[in-house]
């Protein structure tokens, strides 16, 4: 079984330390229903701006196919 480092709420993968696809989606989700600006969000969570931004743009593409637009 794989281990797993708990970080704010999210699991990265101790083995190469990436959080999965559904974990990326959960953040982007408590971004957007937080009210914060990006910077104080990334800041509060120890994530950096880009790795939000990536997550979020991630997001609208999956959004936009499984939509089928």
């Amino acid at each position: 079984m794989k281990e797993m480092l708990k970080t704010t709420a999210l699991f990265i993968d101790a083995d190469n330390g990436r959080r999965s696809r559904t974990e990326a989606d959960r953040l982007v989700l408590e971004y957007e229903q937080s009210g914060l600006r990006r910077k104080a969000f990334c800041q509060r969570h120890g994530i950096a701006l880009h790795t939000l931004d990536y997550y979020r743009r991630q997001r609208r593409i999956g959004l936009r196919a499984s939509s089928g637009c």
